[in-house]
């Protein structure tokens, strides 16, 4: 966070990639607070050319289910939605993926039917969610 902080204060506006791989880095070294806390940044102080895309919000949305923080993902899934951004059949498979261990049964059942009304059919792998 700090670098990008001194990219910004030094005249450099970091962009969506920039920010993007910051941001999975972080998910991926299991640094969650750090991810959100750029997150929060982007969508914060964020232009045109640095604010979350649709390729910003399923990298914090699968790193928030895979460490069990629903309630933020569901929060971060809103805000997506809200922003214009569609969620792919990736991120749907993965938050039901994610929420069925989590006991969040009906939240995932939820997931699945809106996948498939938005012309993402389940396949074998999403259904078998449910029957573990």
């Amino acid at each position: 966070m700090r670098l990008l902080e001194e990219m910004v204060d030094s005249g450099f506006q970091p962009d969506n990639f920039t920010y993007n791989t910051a941001i999975d880095t972080f998910c991926k070294a299991g640094m969650i607070e750090e991810a959100a806390d750029i997150f929060e940044f982007m969508t914060r102080q964020g232009s045109t050319l640095s604010s979350p895309t649709a390729k910003t919000y399923p990298i914090m949305i699968l790193a928030l289910v895979k460490n069990d923080r629903i309630d933020e993902c569901f929060r971060v899934v809103d805000d997506m939605v809200k922003s214009g951004c569609l969620l792919d059949v990736s991120t749907y498979k993965e938050l039901i993926e994610g929420m069925y261990p989590a006991g969040r049964v009906e939240e995932a059942y939820r997931f699945l039917q809106e996948m498939g009304k938005k012309g993402y059919p389940p396949d074998i792998v999403t259904y078998n969610c449910f029957l573990k």
